[in-house]
């Protein structure tokens, strides 16, 4: 049997699977295998873009989280630092107020000028002679 349609020849010399009916386009236009090839190969490279700058997008994402932490982290670090300086002048502060408060001198003043007390001798800790 001679084939005399070129459709008919091509038909029996493509494998089954590239053997697809034409599919219509959203133009109403029939779409060859090579149209389709191509558009599921564009979708392909869509979707590998896609994938792509979903992973950036991620990436990106992890590194502004990472350093959003950091620095919340050193802000902390400032604070507690601020604090504990504060904390130290404050110490200083109170450790002076103490020895001055705790002078002899100061407590002599006080007993004989404002509690009417007397020494003595004329000397602090030197009585016995």
């Amino acid at each position: 049997m001679a084939l005399t349609n070129t459709s008919e020849r091509r038909a029996q010399t493509v494998p089954a699977v590239r053997r697809r009916q034409a599919q219509p386009s959203q133009k109403g236009r029939v779409r060859t295998e090579q149209e389709i090839a191509l558009a599921h190969r564009r979708v392909k490279e869509r979707l590998a873009w896609l994938g792509t700058l979903a992973i950036a997008l991620a990436l990106t994402l992890g590194i502004v989280a990472r350093y959003s932490y950091i620095v919340k982290t050193n802000y902390a670090v400032d604070q507690l630092r601020e604090s504990l300086h504060n904390g130290t002048n404050t110490t200083a502060r109170l450790e002076a107020e103490k020895y001055s408060l705790a002078s002899p001198q100061r407590i002599m003043d006080i007993a004989i000028n404002k509690l009417g007390m007397r020494t003595k001798t004329s000397k602090v800790g030197g009585g016995g002679q």
